[in-house]
């Protein structure tokens, strides 16, 4: 009897060499989790585009409702063709670990709370005219929501004109 498995108060299975045993909640139950998502003004996070003078750019984050426990999510600033502390930085109030080029932090709603809106970067304004510039956020739940999306790409539009350059030659004939 030692190698029998009692289920439903019933049956007895007979145990060979091993076995499977498949839990599901039941149907009442939930593990359900609010959605995060962000928005900056009435553009897509997946792809936000700001001016040089722009200065901060600040994110919206919203649950999809208010949850019961504490919401933490992470970024982490990648590589692209902008580059930390000349093309933009991050306000003090986002902490967190600087490696390389890259910054990671975390940041929490707390419990009740639906939105929250915080500063993510401080574009800077320069007077060189060059390329537009981008990098990129990688998004991570940490706990309590599940997120709608997994990265925002921010494209730096250069506001400088671009130069022109005359050339003239005295005694130069047009004709």
């Amino acid at each position: 009897m030692s190698n029998m498995i009692k289920i439903f108060h019933q049956t007895l299975i007979p145990i060979l060499t091993g076995f499977a045993l498949f839990v599901c909640l039941p149907a009442n139950a939930s593990n359900h989790q609010p959605t995060l998502s962000f928005s900056f003004g009435e553009q897509s996070v997946n792809d936000i585009k700001v001016s040089e003078s722009a200065g901060f750019i600040k994110i919206t984050a919203t649950l999809s409702e208010p949850s019961t426990e504490e919401v933490s999510f992470s970024f982490i600033q990648t590589v692209g063709s902008a580059e930390i502390f000349k093309d933009f930085s991050f306000p003090e109030s986002i902490t967190g670990d600087v490696a390389g080029n890259e910054k990671s932090a975390t940041l929490v709603i707390e419990p009740g709370t639906q939105e929250i809106v915080f500063p993510l970067v401080l574009i800077r304004d320069d007077n060189l005219d060059e390329l537009d510039e981008t990098f990129f956020f990688l998004l991570r739940s940490n706990k309590g929501a599940t997120l709608e999306q997994s990265s925002i790409k921010i494209t730096i539009l250069d506001n400088e004109e671009t130069p022109v350059i005359v050339l003239s030659a005295p005694g130069l004939n047009r004709n």
